[in-house]
C-alpha cells in the first residue's frame, strides 16, 4: 500500500449518498468544496457494519493500528479505526469501503466553528418558562427517578444550586476521565444548561424544571464524529431517559443521524428514547442535511419571545417540532453565580425537561405518545418561510432592546473562523 508523510491533498466520501469533497488548506485542515466551510480531519475512520461483523476482518487488514468500538445499534454498530502511522487516508477510506460487509466509511471530522460574540445582557427574563401547567406537573414530580443526559462542554456542579444533584455517570470524552468540570473561562454552556434543568428550587436564582432527577453528564467540548457516537452510547448504556443537545453542527454527517434515528426508535427498552437539538439562532430555514436539527427523527426546538412568536434568530422548518421560550434569563455560572442565557438552548432545555417530567409521570409511554403530550403544553409549531424566501409571517418584532439582547447572548454576530476545536453551541 502506498505511503506518505504528508496528509492526502483532497479527501472524498459519501455523505447521504452524495459526495463530499475535501481540499487540504492545512496539516489535517481541509475545506469542503460545496460549503467552503473547514474542518480538521484525524487519522481516524468511522466505519458502519452490521451487528455480527467480525472486528478481525477490519483489524487485520493493511494500514490499521486499532479497532475500538464506539456505537452498537439495533442490527448495526459503528467502529473507530485508527489508521497506521504513514498511510495515504484517502487510499485507506477506499481500502476500507471495498471490505465486504461494510456499509459506511468516513473519515472522523472536527467542524470548526466561528467565535461567539459577548454572552452578557442587561436584558433578562424574570425566570419563568411560560409553560402551561408547569406548577401541577412541580407538584406531582420534580424528575425523580429519571435520568436526564446532556451533552455540551464542562460543569460546574459545585454550585450553591446543585447541592441536591447526585449524578448517575459523568464522562469526559476529550480526557476520557469521569471529571466534567470545566476548564477553562469559555466552557460555561453545560453549566447553564443544567441549571436550566437541575437547579434546586431553593429560594434562590431560577428554578430548575427537574432538580430531583439523575444527571447524565458528558462533557464533549468539541465536535470529532468518534466522540459525539461515543457521547451517544454512553447516554443510552447509562439508560438515559432524555438526552439534551443544546447545540448543532455546520454540517450533519449520516453516522449522527443514524444514531439518533436509532435511540428514537429502539431506545428506552423499545419505547423510543428523545434526543432534543436546538433549532439555531441564524434566523434561517433548517434545509435537508444541514445540521442535526435536519433529523427528522430528533426533537427539535426552535425559540419563542414574549408574545408567543418566533425570535427572529431562531431557526424554523419542518423538522422543527415545538417552539419553546427563548429569551434571556439569568441560569447557573461557573464562577458560583448566574449569567444570562437564552435563544434555542434554553428553549431545548426546556423543552427536554418537561419531556422528563412527563416520563417521570408515566415511565413507559412511548416517544410518540410523548411527542403528543408535550404539544399540549406547548405552542404549536409556527410557519415557515416560502421557498421563495418571503419573510416568515410568523416573526413579530419584539420590545425595544430584546433583538439585540437576544443576538448578544446567542453568540452573533460572528467573528471570523477559530481554530479551537469546539462544537457549535447556541447559548
Amino acid at each position: 500500500m502506498p505511503v506518505t508523510t504528508q496528509s492526502a491533498a483532497t479527501l472524498q466520501f459519501e455523505n447521504f449518498a452524495t459526495p463530499v469533497v475535501l481540499h487540504a488548506v492545512g496539516e489535517q485542515v481541509y475545506q469542503v468544496e460545496a460549503s467552503q466551510q473547514r474542518v480538521m480531519v484525524a487519522r481516524r475512520l468511522v466505519v458502519r457494519v452490521a451487528a455480527d461483523f467480525p472486528k478481525q476482518r477490519i483489524a487485520a487488514a493493511a494500514g490499521i493500528d486499532n479497532v475500538s468500538a464506539l456505537f452498537l445499534g439495533h442490527d448495526y454498530q459503528y467502529w473507530l479505526v485508527a489508521l497506521s502511522p504513514g498511510v495515504d487516508i484517502a487510499e485507506m477510506l477506499a481500502a476500507v469501503a471495498d471490505i465486504p460487509g461494510v456499509e459506511r466509511v468516513q473519515p472522523d471530522l472536527l467542524q470548526l466553528r466561528d467565535k461567539a460574540g459577548d454572552e452578557t445582557t442587561d436584558l433578562h427574563s424574570s425566570g419563568h418558562y411560560q409553560v402551561n401547567g408547569l406548577a401541577a406537573l412541580w407538584q406531582f414530580t420534580q424528575g425523580q427517578g429519571v435520568k436526564v443526559a446532556v451533552i455540551d462542554d464542562g460543569f460546574a456542579l459545585n454550585h450553591p444550586q446543585f447541592v441536591q444533584l447526585s449524578p448517575t455517570f459523568l464522562y469526559d470524552t476529550a480526557s476520557q476521565q469521569l471529571n466534567v468540570a470545566p476548564q477553562n473561562s469559555q466552557d460555561t454552556h453545560g453549566t447553564r444548561v443544567a441549571g436550566v434543568l437541575f437547579a434546586a428550587h431553593d429560594g434562590h436564582g431560577l428554578k430548575g424544571l427537574v432538580p430531583n432527577a439523575g444527571l447524565i453528564g458528558i462533557r464533549q467540548p468539541d465536535s470529532w464524529t468518534s466522540n459525539t457516537l461515543l457521547a451517544f452510547q454512553l447516554a443510552a448504556m447509562s439508560r438515559a431517559d432524555v438526552i439534551n443537545c443544546s447545540w448543532t453542527t455546520r454540517l450533519l454527517l449520516e453516522p449522527v443521524q443514524d444514531v439518533v434515528r436509532d435511540l428514537a426508535r429502539w431506545g428506552r427498552a423499545g419505547r423510543g428514547l428523545p434526543v432534543v437539538f436546538a433549532a439555531g439562532n441564524e434566523g434561517r430555514l433548517i434545509t435537508p442535511h444541514s445540521s442535526e436539527a435536519a433529523i427528522p427523527e430528533a426533537i427539535v426546538v426552535g425559540a419563542l419571545g414574549l408574545r408567543q412568536q418566533r425570535l427572529p434568530h431562531s431557526n424554523y422548518g419542518p423538522t422543527v417540532d415545538f417552539y419553546a421560550f427563548g429569551l434571556p434569563l439569568d441560569s447557573t455560572d461557573i464562577a458560583g453565580g448566574y449569567q444570562a442565557f437564552g435563544g434555542t438552548s434554553l428553549a431545548a432545555a426546556i423543552v427536554s425537561g418537561l419531556a422528563a417530567l412527563i416520563i417521570a409521570t408515566e415511565p413507559d409511554m412511548p416517544l410518540s405518545a410523548l411527542q403528543q403530550r408535550l404539544a399540549d403544553l406547548l405552542p404549536a409549531p409556527m410557519p415557515v418561510a416560502s421557498s421563495a424566501g418571503t419573510p416568515d409571517p410568523a416573526v413579530i418584532s419584539e420590545p425595544a432592546g430584546v433583538a439585540t439582547a437576544v443576538a448578544s447572548v446567542s453568540g452573533l454576530p460572528e467573528f471570523g473562523l477559530s481554530l479551537t476545536p469546539l462544537v457549535r453551541k447556541y447559548p
